[in-house]
C-alpha cells in the first residue's frame, strides 16, 4: 500500500532534484501535485425521486439533523454542496451574482427548495447552494451534492442531474421501502452507465416500511434486467430516523439504546462504505497522479544528463547523435502546416458532430414540450417556464461535456503524433447569458374569462333560461328556477376552465417560441467560439514545446563541443559529478516506480 506522506515526501526530493539541474518549472509542476495531496475531497453526488429521503440521509451523513430541508424538494435548476469547512457558511450562486453571496445557514430552503404550498422556488435565478460544515467525515476529503428529483417535465431534472454527474467520483442512488424500482428511475441508471464508475445504493426509511426486504431483492432483480452493469453494488438499507433517535439517546445518558439503534440505522456501515470505495479511492488516484508527473520530469532530466555524459566519454557518435536529434526537430517542425492542417480537419469535425447533437437535443426539447403543452393541466403549465429553463442548462452542460472530451482526444492525438504535450482542456464553459433567463419578459396571454361579466352571464344565461322553461312544466316554479340558476353556474364553471387551459397552453407555447429562438441563436455561437479559443490554445502550446526541444538540443550540443575542447582532467571530475547525479536520478526513477506499484494494492 502506497502511503501519501511517501508520496509528498519523494514530490519534495524530485523537486529539488529538477531545481538543482535548472528545470525550474519542472520543479514547479512537482511542487503542484505535492500541494494538492491530501487537499482534493471526493465528491458524491446523491440521486433519487423525490420524497425518497435524500436530503434525510445527507443530513445523517454529516451528523446534522435538519440541516437540509426534508419536507420541501430541491428546485428543479438548483444543486446544493456541502463540503468542509472549519466554521458553518453557506453561499447562495445565482444569475445575478456568479461569484456567490453569503446567506444564513438557516435560510437554505429559502434559496434551494421549492415552496412546500407553492411548489415554485421562491428565488428562481438560483443555480446552486453551496454550504460549509466543521463535520469530520467532510473533512476526510467529501463533498456531498444534494440533486433535483430524478424524472421531471422536459427531463428537467435528469439532464441537470447528469451534467452534475459527470463530473463526480461516485453515485449514492437512495431509494427506500415503499416500492420497486420506477420505470423512470430504471432509465435514469441505463443513462449513467458510461458516465460514473463507482455506485452505491442506499435503501431509505427501512424504519417506516416492514416490507423492505422484499423491495430490496425485487430491486436487486431488476438492476440485473435492465442495468446489468450495477448488479452487484453495494446496497445499504438505512433509517436516518434510527440515527436521529440515536444522538437523542446518547443526549439522554442512554449509551446502550444509542449504540442499538446506530448499529440498527444501518448508516455507520454506509459510512464505512464510502470511506473504502470513494474517498481512499480518490486518494489512490490523486497519489497515482502526482507519482506520474514525478516519473515524467525524473526520466527526463535523466535521460539529459546521460546524454551529456556520454558527451565527456568523448563518444564521436554522440556529435553526430545530437545534430540529427536537432535535424529530426527542426523537420518536425517544418511539418507545422501539416499538423495545422489536421488540428483544423478535426475540429471541424467536431464542431460538425455538436452541432448534429445540438439539433437533436433540441428536438427532442421540442417533442417534449409540445407533449406537455398538449396534455398538461392548467397547473402544471404554470411550471413550465422553470422546467424549459432546467432542460437547457441540461443541454448546455451535455454539449459542453462532449465538446471538452472530443477536445481533449483531439489535442492528446496531434500532440501524440508530434511528440508534444498540451495543456488541460478548461473545466467547464459557462451558459451563455442570453440562456440563463432566456424568456424573461414574455407578455402573457389574458385570460379570457377575465372580462366582461355581463358578457360572461348572458353566454350561458340562455341554457339556464332553457333549463328553467322545461322543468316548469314539470315540477314547481321555485324548484326549476334552481335548477336553471345551477346550469348557469355549471357552465360558467366549465367555460372558465377550458379557457385557462386554452390561455395557459397560448403562454406555454410563446413561451417554447421565445426560448428556442435564443437557443438557436445563442448555443451555435457559443461552441464556434468555444472550439476557436481551444484550437489557438493547442496551437500555441505545441508551437511553443517545438521550438523550446530545437533550443534544447542545441544547447546540448554546445555544451558537448565545450566539453569535448576541455582538458581530461576537467572532464573526468565533471563526468563523477555528472554520474552521481545519473545515479540519483536512478534511484529517485526507480521509487516512483515502486510507490506507483503500491497503488495497486490501494
Amino acid at each position: 500500500m502506497t502511503d501519501t506522506g511517501e508520496v509528498r515526501r519523494l514530490l519534495g526530493e524530485v523537486a529539488e532534484a529538477a531545481e538543482e539541474f535548472g528545470r525550474e518549472e519542472a520543479a514547479r509542476a512537482v511542487r503542484a501535485e505535492q500541494a494538492r495531496l491530501g487537499a482534493g475531497a471526493a465528491t458524491v453526488v446523491v440521486v433519487g425521486e423525490k420524497k425518497r429521503g435524500k436530503s434525510s440521509l445527507i443530513n445523517a451523513i454529516i451528523d446534522r439533523p435538519g440541516l437540509l430541508p426534508v419536507d420541501a424538494d430541491v428546485a428543479t435548476n438548483v444543486h446544493l454542496t456541502v463540503r468542509h469547512a472549519e466554521e458553518p457558511v453557506a453561499r447562495v450562486f445565482d444569475d445575478a451574482e456568479d461569484a456567490g453571496r453569503a446567506i444564513s445557514i438557516d435560510d437554505i430552503a429559502e434559496y434551494g427548495a421549492l415552496d412546500p404550498l407553492t411548489q415554485t422556488p421562491r428565488h428562481p435565478g438560483v443555480r446552486h447552494v453551496e454550504v460549509g460544515l466543521p463535520s469530520p467525515l467532510l473533512a476526510e476529503g467529501l463533498i456531498l451534492i444534494d440533486t433535483p428529483g430524478v424524472g421531471g417535465l422536459v427531463a428537467g431534472h435528469t439532464a441537470l442531474t447528469l451534467a452534475v454527474i459527470d463530473r463526480a467520483d461516485a453515485l449514492l442512488f437512495v431509494v427506500n421501502g415503499s416500492s420497486e424500482f420506477t420505470e423512470s428511475e430504471l432509465q435514469f441508471l441505463a443513462q449513467i452507465t458510461d458516465r460514473t464508475a463507482t455506485v452505491i445504493f442506499a435503501l431509505a426509511q427501512i424504519d417506516k416500511y416492514a416490507e423492505w426486504q422484499k423491495i430490496l431483492d425485487r430491486n436487486r432483480e431488476l438492476l440485473a434486467r435492465h442495468a446489468p452493469r450495477f448488479a452487484n453494488a453495494p446496497w445499504h438499507p438505512v433509517s436516518a430516523l434510527r440515527y436521529e433517535e440515536a444522538a437523542e439517546a446518547e443526549a439522554d445518558g442512554r449509551p446502550d439504546i444509542a449504540e442499538s439503534r446506530r448499529a440498527g440505522s444501518g448508516v455507520r456501515d454506509l459510512l464505512d462504505d464510502i470511506r473504502a470505495r470513494v474517498i481512499a479511492r480518490a486518494e489512490a488516484v490523486r497519489n497515482g497522479n502526482a507519482l506520474q508527473v514525478a516519473t515524467t520530469v525524473v526520466e527526463d532530466v535523466h535521460a539529459a544528463q546521460l546524454t551529456l555524459l556520454e558527451s565527456l566519454r568523448g563518444d564521436p557518435e554522440l556529435a553526430r547523435a545530437v545534430a540529427e536529434r536537432r535535424e529530426r526537430l527542426k523537420r518536425v517542425q517544418s511539418t507545422d502546416a501539416s499538423w495545422r492542417s489536421r488540428l483544423q480537419t478535426k475540429m471541424g469535425d467536431l464542431e460538425r458532430e455538436l452541432h448534429h447533437q445540438f439539433g437533436r437535443l433540441r428536438n427532442d426539447l421540442t417533442t417534449e414540450a409540445n407533449n406537455k403543452i398538449a396534455t398538461g393541466t392548467p397547473e402544471e403549465l404554470r411550471g413550465f417556464p422553470r422546467e424549459i429553463e432546467a432542460a437547457v442548462e441540461g443541454m448546455w452542460l451535455d454539449l459542453d461535456n462532449r465538446l471538452r472530451r472530443g477536445v481533449s482526444a483531439i489535442a492528446a492525438e496531434i500532440a501524440g503524433a508530434v511528440d508534444a504535450e498540451v495543456a488541460a482542456v478548461p473545466d467547464h464553459n459557462p451558459l451563455p447569458d442570453r440562456l440563463r433567463s432566456p424568456a424573461a419578459g414574455i407578455p402573457q396571454v389574458e385570460d379570457p374569462t377575465q372580462g366582461d361579466p355581463a358578457e360572461r352571464i348572458l353566454t350561458t344565461i340562455g341554457p339556464g333560461l332553457m333549463t328553467f322553461g322545461l322543468l316548469g312544466n314539470i315540477v314547481a316554479p321555485g324548484v326549476a328556477a334552481l335548477a336553471g340558476v345551477g346550469a348557469t353556474v355549471y357552465l360558467q364553471r366549465i367555460r372558465k376552465k377550458r379557457a385557462e387551459l386554452a390561455a395557459g397552453r397560448r403562454n406555454a407555447t410563446l413561451h417554447l417560441q421565445m426560448v428556442l429562438r435564443e437557443v438557436q441563436t445563442e448555443v451555435p455561437a457559443a461552441i464556434q467560439g468555444a472550439l476557436r479559443d481551444l484550437r489557438r490554445r493547442i496551437e500555441e502550446g505545441i508551437s511553443a514545446q517545438l521550438a523550446d526541444r530545437v533550443r534544447a538540443a542545441q544547447e546540448v550540443l554546445a555544451e558537448y563541443e565545450r566539453m569535448a575542447a576541455a582538458a581530461e582532467e576537467e572532464i573526468a571530475g565533471k563526468r563523477a559529478l555528472i554520474q552521481a547525479g545519473v545515479d540519483e536520478l536512478a534511484r529517485l526513477r526507480d521509487r516512483c516506480a515502486a510507490l506507483a506499484a503500491g497503488l495497486a494494492t490501494t
